[in-house]
């Protein structure tokens, strides 16, 4: 097949053989060959040469005189070729389909197109999606544990506080007491309780409490305004291992993602399903997303395999950093028995 209108737009573009070969990191007696018709093109390369000069597929192969990209009405945004064999007409419906799609529908269609691929370009690129799937999978579920902990880490860290506040309120009440036993006031007009933290003023300065505190340590503890302790929290964690959050299943994980990561994997299975060996470049298109994703993201802007939550080694050591920290905590309660 002779393939003119891409000789027709180098010419046009004043862009030598030579230039446009480089671009393509192809020779140029192969683009020769192309623009002669001697050999067919690859579709990848062939998506190429549309993307270098901004029109259609269906443009260069003379299935349409629309040079232009069809445009999304809604966005004005370019609508993707998501299959090198669709027109434009076929191109459109599709995606008007993929736009109100949910993301169990995009998941659903990812999979099985992945399944229609030929056994060898299927295992590779299954590979780089399970590993896409576990990067997700492992990310969230290290976050789970790292939430349950920093939960429990503050449950101990509250019951000893009150431990410390019910050990002072015991002292401010015991000396109160003993206190109103000697029948003096250091004013006889005064409250008797005014009088005792005037007394008492030594004491509240040093260990660092308010008057406010001290008012409440006499009450009762069983009332509404006593200081009491807190129950001790049931939960305690030995090790990360103790640590049991639910499996995430690998749709789930795929629906972390985003719908705009969905397309984008859908996009990539769509454009590479009838390209065989080497062609087939999905997985690792799939693998570079995959590291994408994996780097820890401070972008405000929505983008596709985006993630704002640490990475799997920041969080497991930030893990393990609050399981010291639990121990600790639950040592100093066991000081306060």
């Amino acid at each position: 097949m002779k393939f003119e209108r891409i000789k027709n737009l180098r010419e046009d573009s004043d862009i030598p053989q030579a230039q446009l070969a480089q671009a393509l990191n192809i020779s140029q007696r192969t683009l020769s060959h192309y623009e002669c018709g001697t050999r067919d093109i690859p579709i990848n390369l062939l998506m190429k040469i549309a993307d270098y000069f901004d029109c259609t597929v269906d443009y260069l192969v003379g299935r349409s005189d629309r040079k232009e990209h069809i445009k999304d009405k809604a966005t004005e945004k370019s609508i993707p070729q998501y299959h090198p064999a669709y027109t434009e007409e076929e191109n459109l419906q599709l995606h008007e389909q993929i736009k109100n799609a949910t993301d169990e529908e995009l998941i659903e269609w990812i999979m099985h197109l992945l399944d229609m691929y030929p056994s060898k370009e299927k295992a590779r690129s299954e590979s780089a999606l399970n590993q896409l799937i576990k990067e997700i999978t492992d990310r969230y579920t290290i976050k789970r544990k790292y939430d349950l902990l920093v939960n429990c880490r503050d449950e101990w860290k509250a019951y000893v506080n009150s431990l410390a506040d019910y050990e002072l309120a015991e002292f401010f009440r015991k000396k109160y007491n003993a206190y109103k036993r000697t029948g003096t006031k250091i004013c006889k007009d005064e409250l008797c309780l005014d009088s005792f933290l005037r007394y008492a003023d030594n004491d509240v300065r040093s260990k660092g409490v308010s008057v406010e505190f001290v008012r409440r340590s006499l009450f009762n503890e069983n009332s509404s305004q006593g200081i009491k302790k807190k129950p001790q929290p049931e939960i305690f964690y030995f090790s990360l291992d103790d640590v049991t959050v639910e499996q995430m299943s690998s749709t789930e994980a795929l629906k972390k993602l985003g719908k705009k990561s969905l397309v984008k994997l859908l996009i990539i299975l769509l454009q590479n399903a009838d390209a065989t060996g080497n062609d087939n470049n999905a997985d690792l298109h799939i693998m570079f997303l995959t590291r994408k994703y994996a780097r820890q993201s401070h972008k405000k802007e929505d983008s596709s395999f985006k993630t704002m939550i640490q990475d799997y080694n920041q969080l497991r050591d930030n893990c393990l950093q609050l399981l010291k920290e639990i121990q600790y905590y639950r040592e100093e309660a066991q000081q306060y028995k």
